[in-house]
């Protein structure tokens, strides 16, 4: 399961980058995406990898920083858990968080993809 650690950092790296199309290869097309606070959904992979377009493009991203990468499970299936400390602005807001990162991964087709995720922002 160490491809899994290589996988959170390729999709760290390419969100950060702006090297959005690159998501495609890391995610389920019917990925869900609970929202912080899980009150809320977005369903595919296209909606998924748009959000972080739009993040990228409002956000004005001064330090993102991140912990170990906690890998969980056997199979076909696994869970990460990274933490992370973001310092942003948007929208002329300053924020500095922290939380977690966490990715439910399938094994289809003989490869790993996301196919569920959610943030976690400490409060």
């Amino acid at each position: 399961m160490n491809d899994l650690h290589e996988i959170v950092r390729n999709i760290n790296d390419a969100w950060l980058h702006g090297r959005f199309d690159e998501l495609r290869d890391y995610f389920h097309p019917d990925v869900v995406l609970a929202q912080p606070g899980v009150a809320k959904r977005m369903v595919g992979r296209d909606a998924l990898i748009d959000s972080y377009r739009q993040f990228a493009a409002s956000a004005t991203i001064h330090s993102f920083t991140t912990g170990d990468v906690q890998v969980d499970g056997g199979g076909d299936s696994a869970v990460t858990t990274m933490p992370w400390e973001m310092d942003y602005t948007i929208e002329g807001q300053r924020y500095q968080e922290r939380g977690w990162d966490l990715l439910v991964f399938g094994k289809r087709e003989g490869r790993w993809v996301v196919v569920w995720r959610t943030v976690v922002v400490e409060r």
